[in-house]
């Protein structure tokens, strides 16, 4: 008999199996590698999408009664098509220094550097629908609209 233990995280579970039921591992044929390497890449691609995706996703415009609010807009732009929203949560990053911003949300695509001096006033205002539609969160940086997500459904 053979004692084969497996560790889970914090747990070790050790069992008895008879000498015949360990296998060694098969090695692949080289014919056999090259035809897994393309899809084992491509589960490789797909995984941190995987792994980061939460609740809220990204959108590049949205409909506030009838308009559309794009990436872009500014703030008193967004508020007399949208109206007030439900909810406000300032907040300020930056404080005294220089900030390389790499990631441009209007475009959805990394940039070079550009600096960026402190402090940035962020705003994050969320809108509640209702409970037939999702709840969307618009984050502003100085002023300006560049992220928008929806979240979960809303409530009444």
């Amino acid at each position: 008999m053979h004692r084969l233990s497996i560790r889970l995280s914090d747990r070790q579970m050790t069992m008895s199996v008879p000498k015949d039921a360990v296998a060694a591992p098969i090695p692949l044929a080289a014919r056999d590698r090259r035809r897994a390497w393309p899809w084992l890449m491509g589960l490789l691609a797909l995984l941190p999408g995987l792994m980061f995706s939460g609740n809220a996703v990204a959108d590049r415009s949205i409909r506030c009664q009838g308009r559309i609010v794009s990436i872009g807009a500014f703030i008193d732009q967004v508020q007399n098509k949208c109206g007030d929203p439900d909810h406000i949560e300032r907040w300020e990053e930056g404080h005294r220094s220089a900030i390389s911003q790499l990631f441009d949300y209007e475009t959805e695509r990394y940039l070079a550097p550009k600096l960026i001096i402190g402090p940035i006033r962020m705003e994050r205002w969320t809108y509640n629908p209702g409970s037939t539609q999702f709840i969307r969160y618009l984050f502003f940086q100085n002023g300006k609209l560049i992220r928008i997500e929806t979240g979960e459904k809303g409530s009444d």
